[in-house]
């Protein structure tokens, strides 16, 4: 029996719908006196590790202030994910996941933000700073020391960041790194803050690191307060243009941030070393920023020939990440919510007939409402895909039937959303962690090579315990029977309650299967 990897898939189909469509929102800004679509969407995904283990001071303080970061974030337009304490596996398998599902599209801006310790290594054959290595540490990872080889396996490198930043087609890539190292594929060089400006738009990758080497990471983070600073006032804002962009809040943390901490800590920042990568500049908008209609906020700084050396820019790019599509036709006789790979597309009715152009590849439909369902499609290159979005299970009909017949009074409601969700006890990666520890990929199902997604429905009663557990939509293989087997061994939840009382609800949740090659 192989054991399943239960990717981070999972946890971003546990996302709230609220907290999904906050960064689905496109960002406009003003350039020249025109309004310009900068970025489609905009998603963050924030790693805390607090709890370390084998050595490394515990930095307590980072939980509250990873909780602010996601605050100020959101109201500057982000869809933000937080997971805390990762070992080294699962810090790459989730920044890997969240690249793979957010990555994608090309107008997309993508932020990855670190807190927690970090550390360098010196080679032994080389006494040169340009060849120190840096890396981020998970939580079960020791301090460094013995051999180096070894040690590399523990941590998580700049040369991994690399791999992060080029395995992504969206044009703007932004790492924070709450923690002190240096050494790194990216150019930290002193840079000026530019404005907005003709290149602006163009691809890049930009990281901010909070400290060099030698230095520590304090428990109260200055360097997040600062950020944060930056994020919701105009302090950063050099040219005052109501935008903030990478490298001016790379200047600005640089410069406060040693000052605050009483020169102990020296931020540095830089774009990668890659030509096809460093022309564009990461950008918020900030607070102050007014509405651009009849406003001349920005203005761009064109040499005459700017719109030619754009458009050859534009051009290496697409051909270095080049796109197809195929055809996706949808029959529905269901009414809810269209979500292809957990991202909202539009509302659809009964008897409706859709068609769509998507990136060929492996997608997640789902069709969220009364009536869910949900399907792994494969989707080739000028081909076109059918899909009938039928109710493939009364299960779920059957089980609402079944507690609203009681002569109880107490099951005769039982709802679908309430006013707080039930929860997993721990949240949602510690749901993301038993199912890891205890589902098994089926042996017929390997047999056949058969992969998908299993979606599962429950009852959550008011004492949290998961019951009537059914599968709504599944791929056979002795996948279903394995999902309903893990599932019901889930410990209690904490259930949900409608206006401060405690009620049964209908819960909803996809599995996905994947053969770990």
């Amino acid at each position: 029996m192989k054991h399943i990897r239960i990717t981070f898939l999972f946890l971003l189909c546990a996302i709230a719908v609220l907290a999904q469509q906050r960064g689905f929102k496109p960002v406009n800004i003003n350039i020249d006196g025109r309004e310009t679509l900068l970025y489609g969407q905009s998603h963050a995904l924030l790693i805390g590790n607090s709890n370390y283990t084998d050595g490394w001071a515990t930095l307590p303080g980072i939980v509250n202030e990873v909780k602010d970061v996601k605050t100020a974030l959101e109201k500057s337009g982000f869809h933000v994910i937080v997971i805390q304490d990762l070992a080294r596996s699962q810090m790459d398998e989730v920044i890997s996941d969240f690249i793979k599902v957010y990555g994608k599209e090309k107008d997309n801006r993508l932020l990855i933000y670190f807190a927690g310790h970090g550390c360098t290594i010196h080679p032994k054959s080389s006494k040169k700073e340009e060849d120190n290595m840096g890396y981020l540490v998970p939580i079960y990872a020791p301090k460094p020391s013995g051999e180096q080889d070894v040690y590399k396996t523990r941590v998580l490198g700049m040369v991994d960041m690399e791999k992060y930043a080029l395995h992504t087609a969206s044009k703007h890539v932004l790492f924070l790194f709450d923690a002190c190292l240096s050494g790194s594929v990216f150019a930290m060089e002193k840079a000026v803050a530019a404005g907005i400006d003709s290149n602006t738009g163009m691809p890049v990758r930009q990281i901010i690191i909070a400290g060099s080497a030698d230095e520590t990471r304090p428990d109260k983070s200055i360097f997040c307060q600062q950020f944060i600073t930056a994020l919701t006032t105009s302090e950063a804002d050099a040219n005052k243009d109501g935008y903030l962009t990478g490298s001016e809040l790379g200047e600005y943390l640089q410069t406060t941030v040693a000052a605050n901490s009483g020169n102990s800590q020296h931020p540095q920042y830089g774009k990668i070393r890659n030509p096809k990568l460093d022309k564009g500049d990461f950008v918020f908008v900030l607070p102050t920023t007014k509405p651009i209609a009849g406003e001349k906020t920005a203005t761009t700084k064109k040499s005459p020939h700017a719109e030619s050396h754009q458009s050859d820019m534009e051009n290496e790019w697409t051909d270095e990440f080049i796109m197809t599509y195929g055809t996706l036709r949808i029959t529905s006789e269901i009414d809810g919510d269209l979500y292809i790979d957990n991202a909202f597309i539009k509302k659809i009715s009964a008897n409706n007939n859709i068609s769509l152009n998507i990136e060929t590849g492996e997608h997640n439909l789902e069709i969220r409402g009364n009536k869910p369902f949900a399907q792994t499609i494969q989707i080739d290159n000028d081909r076109t895909v059918l899909v009938n979005a039928k109710f493939a299970d009364k299960a779920a009909e059957e089980v609402v039937d079944e507690y609203r017949s009681c002569n109880n009074s107490y099951w005769r409601r039982l709802y679908n959303v309430v006013d707080e969700m039930p929860f997993y006890p721990g949240g949602d990666f510690k749901r993301y962690l038993f199912l890891a520890a205890n589902m098994v990929y089926p042996e017929q199902a390997t047999k056949d090579h058969i992969e998908g997604t299993v979606l599962v429905s429950f009852i959550i009663d008011t004492f949290g315990n998961v019951t009537h557990v059914k599968v709504l939509c599944g791929i056979g293989g002795g996948c279903d029977e394995e999902a309903v087997r893990v599932v019901k061994m889930m410990p209690r939840w904490h259930p949900g309650k409608q206006n401060g009382k405690l009620v049964p609800l209908l819960y909803n949740m996809p599995i996905y299967f994947r053969i770990h090659k």
